[in-house]
């Protein structure tokens, strides 16, 4: 799993996470240059297989992925920036529960998801597919995609990305940990700002 730095539920003022919310609150400008930093980001990786082919995770509530999403825009970015096939026609899913909103543990996690895609089959030689969500907890979402698309399409890679993983300051502080997003490079930060 790639994520470009961690969104903070506990620390709303962190520079990234209010970047990182304004792209999910669906701010034109903050979209746009959440989509250019993560294409940024990816460019100089080495991607080996030949056909590479990008799926978005879609909302809890619908059975595919709107036009409206921050994630489509992302899929739409970085399909053309990467040059990387958008099959988002071959993805469909089972409205379910936010999973943002079951707190009990991370098996009830999992199991609401379960099952929730169906991806068709893609035909030709297997390749890569980079699986895009905007935002990732545990990667069950993701974990899912990967299970439908192999279940029909058999022999593939996967690269998991998101442009944020979402962490509580509080939790790893309590275990000595410190987190931040430090490890953020200012030439990212310098493209998020050039496009917002």
């Amino acid at each position: 799993m790639f994520a470009l730095g961690l969104r903070f539920k506990d620390r709303p003022e962190d520079p990234w996470t209010k970047r990182f919310n304004a792209f999910k609150a669906g701010d034109h400008g903050a979209v746009k240059a959440g989509a250019a930093t993560l294409a940024y980001a990816l460019k100089n990786a080495n991607w080996k297989p030949r056909r590479r082919v990008i799926l978005g995770a879609i909302s809890s509530k619908d059975i595919e992925l709107s036009s409206k999403s921050p994630v489509d825009a992302l899929c739409r970015h970085l399909s053309v920036a990467l040059d990387w096939e958008w099959r988002q026609d071959i993805i469909k899913k089972k409205p379910h529960k936010s999973l943002h909103t079951i707190t009990a543990s991370c098996h009830d996690r999992d199991a609401e998801v379960k099952d929730a895609y169906t991806v068709s089959a893609l035909g030709d030689e297997p390749g890569m597919v980079m699986i895009i969500d905007e935002f990732v907890t545990r990667g069950a979402t993701s974990g899912e995609i990967k299970r439908a698309f192999s279940k029909e399409n058999p022999g593939w890679c996967f690269a998991c990305i998101a442009l944020a993983k979402t962490e509580g300051v509080g939790y790893w502080r309590d275990k000595g940990i410190v987190i931040s997003n430090s490890h953020i490079p200012d030439s990212l930060l310098k493209v998020w700002e050039q496009n917002e």
